[in-house]
């Protein structure tokens, strides 16, 4: 029986669009090889047992303590003597003997007590796919966890899986460490696909990465598509801020926000339809919208994640949306419906511009770092509030050409996995012609 592990990116269900991405990424994986074994690393196994039927959840506790199998020990650290020699043994096992040297690693974990160690070795080894799914978490604001994750594909393609990183966005990297491993472990994974191609492709190319990557879009565009609800009315102006460490959004940034939108709701004659992607306690954007808009205490009423088709179903009824994050814009771009990004920070920056690319001028984002995006949002929101209907088919279009694309990366990988001559190479999703509404008056 094939086995796959799957590595997602948000693993305590908490988050719409990570949750989007794992559930599609499972779907097509049980659709490929229907009895499989498919087991999940997650930190709401009772959410994954019943979002993913048939899935097994895996503790990531311990995660990162199994990268560095070593036989002996101290005696092959620098500093030893003759460590260099029991170096070479190690590497020399882990290449001709990768199987003897897991069970030796399960062996000492258990003994010393560390079994969920030994667990999620004895998982990796045992894996033939090992597929790190759709995240925008290869960068310097989640460094920490995008070594482990990275890390721990390094050991299952060392163990003989093959290996595929599936709708990422890589980068912005900076920090040195992280840059360090993505060098050593991107080159050799068997298929990457990227969801954009103006930060993924050049960090790609800088890590030594050639002929395995390819540009397929966000991998929830074809579940979208398929789920997209037909509103009576599109009056409403969709909001999402993501107030985080990573986002670059404090109190005094979210309050003129506030005061913005406002204006921008009496400018249009329409309500605010509060948009909430993310639930962590730590960076919740049903909080953030709270405390932003009073009006949005009576209109969110829990904390509670909703469905993708729910929070899809919510932003069908919008006409424009603005938010702070990522899947809040591709949720609506999927929908025929323009988006403007808010950017205050480089990551943001680096997702929306990426969006852009895809999608064109029917996906914006202001800037937060220059002076004046207050004004610059006002003028980009009444435009393309004023001019929603010029984009709706060219937004679908780039929508359905990029879940094509998708969808076909996936028969590759089928093909690498199963041995068979390789499908087509996927074609890569082309920019999106940038065009101003003026030029269809």
């Amino acid at each position: 029986m094939l086995k796959v592990v799957i590595q997602p990116s948000g693993m305590r269900c908490l988050n719409v669009g990570d949750q989007a991405m794992l559930e599609t990424a499972y779907r097509r994986l049980r659709a490929l090889w229907p009895q499989a074994e498919i087991g999940v690393f997650t930190l709401a196994p009772g959410e994954v047992r019943s979002k993913l039927p048939g899935a097994v959840p895996l503790s990531p506790e311990g995660r990162g303590q199994c990268f560095d199998l070593k036989l002996f020990g101290r005696l092959s650290k620098p500093g030893f003597p003759l460590s260099g020699m029991f170096r070479g043994f190690e590497n020399a096992a882990f290449r001709h003997l990768p199987l003897v040297q897991g069970l030796a690693a399960q062996t000492k974990m258990r003994a010393r007590g560390q079994r969920n160690c030994a667990e999620i070795i004895s998982t990796v080894q045992s894996a033939d796919l090992f597929v790190f799914s759709g995240a925008g978490m290869i960068t310097d604001a989640f460094a920490s966890e995008a070594m482990e994750c990275l890390e721990l594909m390094q050991l299952a393609k060392r163990f003989g899986a093959r290996t595929a990183i599936l709708g990422h966005m890589l980068g912005p990297v900076e920090d040195p460490a992280l840059k360090a491993v993505c060098r050593r472990v991107l080159p050799g994974v068997d298929l990457i696909t990227v969801r954009e191609r103006v930060t993924s492709l050049p960090f790609l190319a800088e890590c030594g990465v050639r002929g395995q990557a390819r540009v397929t879009g966000d991998e929830t565009l074809e579940f979208l598509l398929e789920n997209a609800a037909v509103p009576s009315a599109r009056n409403a102006l969709g909001v999402n801020v993501r107030a985080s460490y990573y986002s670059g959004v404090d109190g005094a940034t979210a309050s003129l926000l506030g005061g913005t939108l406002q204006k921008l709701s009496g400018q249009f004659g329409a309500r605010l339809e509060p948009l909430a992607v993310a639930h962590h306690a730590e960076d919740s954007d049903a909080a953030t919208l709270r405390a932003l808009d009073k009006s949005f205490k009576d209109s969110i009423h829990s904390d509670e994640p909703e469905t993708a088709i729910e929070l899809l179903r919510r932003i069908a009824g919008c006409r424009v949306v603005i938010t702070g994050s990522y899947h809040a814009a591709v949720f609506a771009l999927a929908q025929g419906i323009p988006a403007l990004g808010l950017a205050f920070a480089p990551y943001y920056e680096a997702k929306f511009r990426g969006l852009q690319d895809l999608f064109g001028s029917g996906c914006r984002y202001v800037n937060g770092a220059k002076r004046g995006w207050d004004e610059e949002l006002q003028i980009a929101a009444a435009d393309l509030w004023n001019n929603a209907w010029y984009w709706e088919t060219e937004l679908l279009q780039a929508a359905k050409r990029q879940a094509e694309v998708s969808r076909a990366a996936y028969d590759e990988l089928y093909g690498i996995v199963e041995g068979q001559p390789k499908v087509a190479v996927v074609p890569a999703v082309e920019p999106a012609p940038s065009r101003a509404a003026s030029e269809g008056a």
